[in-house]
C-alpha cells in the first residue's frame, strides 16, 4: 500500500473512531460485511429488485399516495423509484431524476424490466441537475425524496481504492451539495407536502448537520415531522446501523414538511 493511500486509511479510521467511540470496531466490521439484509420488490412475471430493506423503508416512510405527485431527486439505481412508483399504483406522476448518463441507464432498465407497463407509465425519467430543480418547478410536489449523494463509508471500506482517496475536505464538499440538492428539494414541495431526506452516510455533518443547517437557514418554511422506526434516534431525525440492525443500513432519514413558501425572494 503507497504512503498516501496509508494516510488516507489512518485518517479515516481515527475520524470514526472518534465519532463512533468504542462502537467503531463493530461498526466497521457490519460496514465492511457482505452480510446484508435484503428485501426483494416483485411484480411477476416481471423482474425482481432487491435492495437494503432499510432503503426499502425509506422509500415507504414518505407515504406516497395514488394521484400524488412526486420528485426522486437523485433516482438512480432505481430501488426506491420502484416502490414510490408502486405506491401510486397507476394514478398520479413521478419524476425519476439522475444527472449521470449511465446511472439513467441503469435507473430506465430497472423501470422497464421490474415495474408492470399501468404503474411504468407514471414515471418520467429526467437528467436535471437536482440542486436546480426547485428554481424551475417551484411548489409543484406533493412529495420530495432527497437521497443524496454521500461519502458511503461502507462502499469505501470494500474498496481500497476508493478509500484512498477519502479526505476529510470530502465530507465538507459532499455536505455542501447535500445541502443545494435539499433546498432545492423543498422549493420544489407544495406548502404542506413532505420531504424525505436520506444518505447511507455515517458522518454527522452530512446527516443532522444538512439539517441543522436548513432548519437556520428556513425556519419559516419547514417542520420536522417525528417517526418512531427504523434505527435509533439522532438530533433530528434517524439513522439506521448494520451493526445493530443485522445488516440493514446504514442510512440517515429525517422527515419535513412544508409550512411556508421556502425560495428567497429575488433582490
Amino acid at each position: 500500500m503507497k504512503k498516501r493511500e496509508q494516510n488516507a486509511a489512518a485518517d479515516f479510521e481515527a475520524r470514526y473512531a472518534a465519532i463512533y467511540g468504542e462502537r467503531w470496531p463493530s461498526l466497521r466490521a457490519a460496514l465492511e460485511s457482505d452480510d446484508a439484509d435484503y428485501e426483494t420488490v416483485s411484480f411477476p412475471p416481471r423482474a425482481p429488485y432487491a435492495l437494503n430493506s432499510a432503503s426499502a423503508d425509506a422509500a415507504r416512510i414518505l407515504n406516497v399516495s395514488p394521484g400524488d405527485t412526486v420528485l426522486d431527486l437523485c433516482a438512480a439505481p432505481g430501488g426506491k423509484t420502484v416502490i414510490l412508483a408502486a405506491a401510486l399504483n397507476g394514478r398520479g406522476r413521478l419524476v425519476a431524476n439522475d444527472l449521470s448518463m449511465e446511472r439513467r441507464r441503469r435507473l430506465k432498465t430497472v423501470i422497464k424490466t421490474v415495474l408492470p407497463p399501468e404503474i411504468a407509465q407514471t414515471v418520467t425519467v429526467t437528467g436535471r441537475e437536482a440542486a436546480l430543480i426547485g428554481r424551475s418547478e417551484p411548489e409543484c410536489y406533493d412529495r420530495v425524496l432527497a437521497d443524496v449523494p454521500c461519502s458511503a463509508e461502507a462502499h469505501l471500506l470494500r474498496r481500497p481504492q476508493e478509500l484512498a482517496r477519502w479526505t476529510p475536505a470530502r465530507v465538507k464538499s459532499l455536505a455542501l451539495r447535500q445541502f443545494a440538492i435539499l433546498v432545492s428539494g423543498l422549493d420544489a414541495l407544495k406548502i404542506g407536502g413532505e420531504l424525505l431526506y436520506s444518505t447511507c452516510s455515517i458522518a454527522p455533518e452530512e446527516n443532522d448537520g444538512v439539517i441543522a443547517k436548513l432548519l437556520k437557514k428556513r425556519p419559516h418554511a419547514v417542520e420536522l415531522i417525528p417517526f418512531a422506526s427504523p434505527g435509533e434516534a439522532t438530533e433530528f431525525g434517524r439513522i439506521v446501523l448494520p451493526d445493530i440492525e443485522r445488516g440493514r443500513g446504514p442510512l440517515y432519514l429525517c422527515k419535513l414538511r412544508k409550512t411556508a413558501s421556502s425560495q428567497k425572494p429575488r433582490q
